[in-house]
């Protein structure tokens, strides 16, 4: 029997510690503890939610410099036929297994040529692309954190993303 939808568990759960948001999935802690009870509708909502929540992060983060060399790099890398964002993610990940800069795929960190030394995130600052983990590692929970105080939860609110292709 073949799982076609898994958890979106990384297995580095920091709800144990007492975080209400984990710090690996990015699910509330109450999520994690109801996942197995929640039925298949509640469970896309709530994968929807993170995918826009990862969306908004790497949108709102990045410049694109040079749409064609990004386009071209996402295509190289096997990636086309996912989300516009979801394909950016997916290369930022290879790119720092590869210590690949943001430059060598028309990327830049947004703010970066402004103040580097202000940058809301320090991993920006090198030319190589370690900002994944510092940027995901900070943003994502602390703006699931905010949904939460807000009482949100499952699909609690859409938004949109500009195109990186446009």
């Amino acid at each position: 029997m073949q799982l076609t939808k898994r958890t979106p568990c990384v297995g580095i759960c920091s709800t144990t510690y007492g975080d209400l948001v984990c710090r690996g999935c990015k699910r509330f802690a109450h999520e994690i503890v109801e996942w197995n009870a929640y039925d298949e509708d509640q469970k896309t909502l709530i994968r929807d939610r993170l995918q826009r929540l990862q969306d908004e992060v790497v949108s709102q983060s990045l410049d694109v410099l040079e749409r064609s060399r990004l386009q071209q790099a996402v295509a190289d890398a096997a990636l086309a036929d996912l989300p516009q964002w979801e394909g950016v993610y997916q290369l930022l990940r290879d790119m720092v297994r590869r210590e690949r800069t943001l430059a060598s795929v028309g990327l830049r960190a947004r703010g970066a040529s402004l103040d580097p030394q202000g940058l809301p995130f320090p991993a920006f600052v090198g030319p190589r692309c370690h900002c994944v983990p510092e940027m995901f590692g900070r943003r994502v929970p602390a703006i699931a954190l905010t949904i939460y105080d807000l009482g949100g939860g499952l699909g609690c609110r859409s938004s949109r993303h500009s195109s990186v292709w446009s």
